[in-house]
């Protein structure tokens, strides 16, 4: 037999009492100890069992995320492809059009410097120099118009944006002076 110190507080003092552990208590703490084990041993194997279920399952989940991923990154490849087509195809015609802006501004201006020259075979000494003078200025924007198409003919991708917007404001600015 065995015998257990066990605390009890009173509201005098503490004391220490002494309680004998009878036989019927240690056969309940074995049996205790017993089922506890069995129980932790029973938990062990359904979880061990459980772990290969549940790797194959995330073995499964992980190869979806895998097949899924690469499957975005292939949609996205041919979405970028595709844009850079249609980017490509956009470079192609807005150059088109704008060289094409650009020869029907130089020839509007030929026609302005053919009739400057038709009203100074017709004009008094003094608007004859005022329409040399507007025949020069067509001239000198003419060839700047020349300069841009060559320019233009020779442009790539990468300064597009910019080298369009400078070509569009000089033939807006030129355009805006022949209206005058």
């Amino acid at each position: 037999m065995r015998i257990g110190i066990l605390i009890v507080p009173s509201e005098e003092n503490c004391q220490l009492r002494h309680i004998p552990q009878t036989v019927k208590h240690q056969t309940e703490m074995k049996k205790l100890t017993r089922y506890g084990s069995a129980l932790v041993l029973a938990v062990a194997l359904t979880l061990s069992a459980c772990s290969q279920e549940a790797k194959d399952k995330t073995n499964d989940a992980v190869e979806q995320v895998g097949d899924d991923l690469q499957s975005g990154v292939d949609e996205t490849k041919t979405e970028l492809n595709a844009a850079a087509d249609d980017l490509k195809g956009n470079f192609d015609q807005e150059k088109a059009e704008l060289t094409m802006e650009v020869n029907n501004t130089i020839a509007t201006i030929d026609q302005k410097i053919d009739e400057a020259d038709a009203k100074v075979k017709t004009a008094t000494a003094e608007e004859k120099a005022r329409w040399e003078k507007r025949k020069q200025e067509l001239i000198k924007e003419r060839e700047e118009l020349n300069k841009s198409l060559q320019s233009l003919k020779a442009e790539s991708k990468e300064d597009w944006s910019e080298f369009k917007m400078n070509i569009k404001n000089s033939v807006q600015k030129i355009k805006s002076d022949l209206k005058d």
